[in-house]
């Protein structure tokens, strides 16, 4: 599962072996290098075999209809700088990579995640959640978030606020890697 995660040169180390069937999922496949895909993903497990894209999981009752809302967080100031820095180093290694260098593609790809993290982690993050889930006052709402701690910085945030919530990620299951989320109902006491 996830496994447009092999797609760069280290992370492919994991889909080697001797396997006698393969089989890849992800809802994302597509990345910033495309040939990355055939290279890595499609030599260790095979070519695309099918595609079920989200609005036809909808038709079919497979998903529930949802809005995905972007919204931009400030950064506090060493944020922003290391966001500054980050985007100075990419877009020197945007011009690496159309020599085809197969070690600055790597870089790149370590430095585009490196200030997605950043952002990730952004502090401003909490407090405008949580406004947002105090505007959602009694709709059913799912928070998804890459990184535990952040997770919990949510869930902290919420308990202070008395929202009626439960937080799930893989601390909790043990060996049952399928995300970090919240799901609130938001009863407020």
């Amino acid at each position: 599962d996830e496994c447009h995660r092999s797609g760069s040169y280290e992370n492919s180390k994991a889909l080697e072996g001797a396997w006698g069937y393969t089989l890849g999922l992800s809802a994302t496949p597509e990345r910033q290098y495309a040939d990355d895909i055939q290279r890595y993903i499609e030599n260790a497990l095979g070519p695309l075999i099918f595609e079920y894209s989200v609005s036809e999981a909808i038709r079919d009752g497979v998903l529930t209809p949802f809005r995905l809302i972007n919204i931009e967080v400030p950064l506090t100031e060493s944020e922003q700088e290391k966001h500054d820095k980050f985007t100075k180093q990419i877009a020197r290694l945007m011009g690496s990579t159309r020599n085809n260098a197969e070690e600055s593609k790597d870089k790149l790809e370590t430095v585009l995640r490196s200030r997605a993290r950043n952002y990730q982690n952004a502090l401003g993050r909490v407090p405008v959640t949580a406004q947002i889930m105090e505007d959602l006052h009694g709709v059913r709402t799912i928070i998804f978030h890459e990184s535990i701690s952040a997770l919990e910085r949510f869930s902290s945030r919420l308990k202070q606020r008395n929202h009626s919530f439960f937080t799930y990620h893989s601390r909790i299951i043990p060996n049952l890697l399928i995300g970090n989320f919240i799901s609130t109902s938001f009863s407020l006491s």
